[in-house]
């Protein structure tokens, strides 16, 4: 008897979505896709009845990251300092569940071959792009990008650290100097 459509596209998602959580916390060199399998709780099997390879999945779980990511992000705030308040906020730092993979992966992507790069560079300027949307005048895209350079490295530095006070700290002064990036 043959799966119901339902059912291949819940296992489709399954895998996309334990694969985002393992991808955004390890990287893609340091996951499997068995790794991937036992999480989304299938077969290594069934993996080649969804994606071709490891990368056509991550390419799919790491935009589902970020849109998660985005989306959560816009439920929440509506103008750009909101956005780097809460982006750069001890709940983001220690969040499990939404996580913009962004800074997760920065240094991970650096050393990978160039359709990782690539994806990565789709996610950055799409983030890049709303920073943007949010910030007007003539020099948004400059704005956004040195917003999101400080939002990602402080980022990925704090969650990169085991003492607590300073991750905090570079969280604030990182936050306070990017809302102070306005147009000219």
């Amino acid at each position: 008897m043959a799966w119901k459509e339902s059912h291949k596209q819940e296992s489709r998602e399954r895998i996309v979505n334990a694969a985002a959580e393992l991808f955004t916390r390890k990287g893609f060199n340091q996951v499997g896709i068995d790794e991937v399998m036992t999480q989304a709780g299938l077969t290594r099997g069934a993996f080649y009845a969804h994606f071709k390879s490891k990368i056509d999945l991550y390419e799919e779980a790491i935009i589902a990251a970020g849109n998660a990511a985005a989306q959560h992000f816009s439920e929440h705030v509506t103008d750009t300092n909101s956005i780097i308040n809460h982006y750069l906020s001890e709940g983001h730092l220690t969040s499990t569940s939404i996580r913009c993979p962004l800074p997760c992966l920065v240094s991970d992507v650096a050393h990978d071959d160039e359709r990782v790069k690539q994806i990565y560079t789709r996610l950055y300027k799409g983030f890049t792009k709303h920073l943007g949307s949010n910030n007007g005048g003539a020099d948004e895209e400059d704005n956004a990008l040195l917003q999101s350079v400080l939002m990602i490295g402080g980022m990925a530095l704090a969650r990169s650290l085991t003492d607590e006070t300073l991750a905090k700290k570079i969280l604030s002064l990182t936050s306070k100097a990017a809302q102070q990036i306005k147009p000219k």
